[in-house]
């Protein structure tokens, strides 16, 4: 893994938890120093996880899903739109954030069939960094 110090041997562990029950549902080591890149390849780890034991619903678009801020890109937050996930980026600065786009009408109002559960009850509007 690259770091500022040069190269070195080093993981980003991340995991991904059932809120509700607490269990993971997803785990992967990555050799990446910045989480940026893992959101999406994490979704997919526990889509394929939940289909290998018969899941046949997307558990993803059923699901709320709250990531750290390091996974928080405008390209993740897109995909999550595209995708009709309901995402959130913890609860730190997520009021502020909402703010700044659901009032700039950007995602207000947003009610078709294709987007967020999120947008159309008026929540899950995030602000790119």
């Amino acid at each position: 893994m690259t770091t500022a110090h040069g190269v070195g041997q080093g993981y980003d562990g991340v995991a991904a938890v059932d809120g509700k029950h607490q269990v993971i549902v997803h785990a992967e080591a990555f050799g990446e120093p910045q989480e940026h890149a893992l959101l999406l390849p994490m979704i997919e780890g526990v889509r394929e996880n939940f289909a290998a034991i018969g899941e046949q619903d997307d558990i993803v678009r059923k699901a709320k899903l709250t990531a750290d801020s390091g996974l928080h890109t405008e390209k993740n937050v897109e995909q999550l739109f595209t995708e009709g996930i309901d995402g959130d980026r913890g609860r730190s600065r997520v009021s502020k954030a909402r703010s700044a786009l659901c009032g700039s009408g950007e995602v207000q109002g947003a009610t078709s069939p294709g987007a967020p559960r999120g947008a159309q009850r008026g929540r899950g509007c995030l602000s790119p960094e």
